[in-house]
């Protein structure tokens, strides 16, 4: 079974093979996902790099968020709401 912090492997394997499940899908249930074939790769150590840089990209995408918002607030305060 695969640890749950190693599971962005699989999701970032869904989402790269065009399964998409969102916004639209209320719960993704046995009876959405059981016809997508999941890999489990032989060499665990390639699996474990794959999904150690999904979740790298996940927290640099959302460092990237809060620098974007912060950027946002200044030019509210300092440019658009200024005094």
């Amino acid at each position: 079974m695969a640890d749950f912090y190693e599971c962005s492997f699989l999701i970032f394997w869904v989402w790269r093979n065009g399964y998409t499940y969102g916004s639209v899908v209320d719960e993704i249930d046995d009876t959405h996902v059981s016809s997508i074939p999941f890999p489990l790769l032989k060499d665990e150590a390639v699996q474990k790099r794959i999904n150690d840089l999904a979740l790298e990209a996940n927290e640099k995408r959302f460092e990237a968020y809060k620098r974007e918002q912060q950027a946002l607030q200044l030019i509210d305060k300092e440019v658009i709401f200024a005094k």
